[in-house]
């Protein structure tokens, strides 16, 4: 298992390619901590699917705890994203997985961003580190 980290502040944006098989999932953390905004209430996350209109979808599962939200792009390849959906967890660890539902080389940008209670962005006390990337 490979880790890699990156500490993105501004843009919450993770830009990637599945690749040829079905199966291809990448899996990643992030970490919301404590932020000069206030203490993590939760992780808004949302997936774009790039390629064409015949390419596979796109969809990210986000899971803390006890709790999973799933969302998926429905129009790969449009300028659209999928539903941006929240996860209520508190700070700390998210796993989060990225799939497809079909073979084919697949981009996709996922987007994320923790938040206070009020939906505040908590900015630069956010990391992603990349775990696992199966093609």
């Amino acid at each position: 298992m490979t880790i890699v980290h990156a500490d993105l502040a501004a843009a919450h944006t993770q830009s990637q390619f599945l690749g040829a098989a079905a199966g291809a999932t990448d899996f990643y953390q992030v970490i919301c901590g404590d932020g000069g905004a206030g203490p993590t209430s939760r992780l808004l996350t949302r997936v774009k699917a790039g390629g064409g209109s015949s390419s596979p979808r796109v969809s990210v599962q986000v899971v803390k705890g006890g709790a999973a939200i799933h969302s998926t792009d429905p129009v790969s390849g449009d300028t659209g994203w999928g539903p941006e959906l929240p996860l209520s967890g508190g700070p700390g660890i998210y796993k989060v997985t990225i799939d497809k539902d079909g073979s084919g080389v697949q981009s996709y940008t996922l987007d994320y961003h923790c938040q206070t209670p009020d939906g505040t962005h908590t900015n630069g006390d956010t990391d992603i580190d990349v775990l696992d990337s199966t093609q």
